[in-house]
């Protein structure tokens, strides 16, 4: 950055995009932008990776009238002039300039930390276009054509995109309530099952059933139903949205089944025996083909989850082997500890009950417990 002292009545910020001749454009878009912190970057068409990407510089889009520029001729230099203005200053702190040429992006460049001065001053700025890669750099967004940009610039050793506020990985799902994913890139388009995001999600249309957050265009969330729960859960958690908030639900509530007790060491509250095996036999005529544990909460809130838990059939149909492990922590069995344990059920979705736990001081040994808690069973 250079400032400058000048007898004008133009003082402002002025940034030059400097291509070359073999990055002559007859476009300009500058991407405007707000810092939004610690935020990874989202996925996009083109970048699709499992998880959004790490080392980032994520920024929500900041739209000025004048952020897009068209020439009559090609040109390789083009300055933009920032008014010490309200305007101005609310543009953010972070510009990518994407450079096209017969509609195609050809240069990309970009300048962060930006600032309009505030006095009788001339900030002057440069951004040098690269070449643009579709390895490095993407525009995308559904709908509206180049609404974000994303940007793997070496100078920077990381990802800069700047993208919509209220949907952050431009796929034309709302962030407000409706995108399943705001970090994952949805293509929801007529001829596609739609996209499944990581949220849970509860509904009671016709029963009880967890499901997994969906996004498509035909229906722009629904909740896709995986398994059948006790209804209690959806009758008093259906505000609950992960499968952890369901079991401190479940745990709060009477009306979800007793705890059931297994022995613990009584100076210090830990397992007999780590792993310790114990017998269920299921409740509600449910049987013990293909059990799996779908989640185990700690109570109270906040109790930090040292346990993990296993299932495998029993001796008879109606019976499981429940296996508790602890970490290498040596913890004392919580509280509480709720786990949803889940079953082939009659239809594709499968059912359901929640085993609740709670230490007792009594001999060490095998138990068998028999809860009596609802189950979730789909017709």
């Amino acid at each position: 950055m250079l400032a400058l002292g000048a007898c004008t009545s133009r003082y402002g910020a002025y940034v030059t995009i400097e291509g070359s001749d073999a990055l002559a454009f007859d476009r300009l878009e500058l991407f405007f932008g707000a810092h939004l912190g610690d935020s990874p970057v989202p996925t996009s068409p083109h970048f699709e990776a499992d998880v959004p990407a790490p080392a980032s510089y994520l920024a929500k889009r900041l739209i000025a009238d004048t952020d897009v520029q068209t020439f009559g001729a090609r040109e390789t230099s083009f300055t933009y002039y920032l008014p010490q203005t309200a305007a101005s200053a609310k543009l953010g702190d972070v510009v990518v300039a994407v450079a096209f040429a017969n509609g195609a992006p050809v240069g990309i460049g970009q300048l962060r930390r930006f600032a309009i001065p505030a006095d009788d001053l001339v900030y002057t700025y440069t951004i040098e276009l690269a070449a643009f890669d579709p390895k490095t750099a993407e525009v995308w967004g559904r709908r509206d054509g180049a609404a974000c940009v994303r940007y793997q610039d070496p100078a920077f050793r990381d990802t800069v995109a700047v993208v919509r506020h209220d949907d952050l990985d431009c796929d034309a799902f709302s962030d407000a309530g409706v995108d399943c994913a705001p970090l994952r890139y949805c293509d929801g388009t007529s001829g596609k099952a739609g996209c499944t995001g990581t949220t849970s999600c509860l509904d009671d249309q016709p029963v009880c059933v967890l499901g997994a957050c969906t996004n498509s265009d035909q229906v722009p969330r629904q909740c896709a139903p995986t398994t059948c729960l006790p209804s209690q859960l959806c009758s008093t958690c259906i505000n609950d949205t992960s499968i952890d908030d369901v079991l401190e639900c479940a745990t709060d509530d009477p009306s979800h089944g007793d705890d059931e007790r297994i022995p613990v060491i009584p100076s210090s509250g830990r397992l007999c025996t780590t792993p310790y095996t114990f017998t269920v036999t299921l409740p509600g005529g449910l049987l013990c083909e293909e059990p799996e544990v779908v989640s185990a909460y700690a109570f109270p809130p906040g109790t930090p989850n040292h346990f993990t838990v296993g299932i495998d059939k029993g001796a008879s149909a109606e019976t499981c082997t429940v296996t508790l492990a602890e970490d290498g922590t040596q913890p004392a069995f919580p509280e509480a500890f709720h786990v949803l344990l889940s079953f082939k059920g009659p239809t594709e979705l499968r059912s359901t009950f929640v085993l609740g736990l709670q230490a007792t001081a009594a001999a060490c040994g095998p138990v068998v417990v028999s809860p009596a808690s609802p189950v979730g069973v789909c017709p």
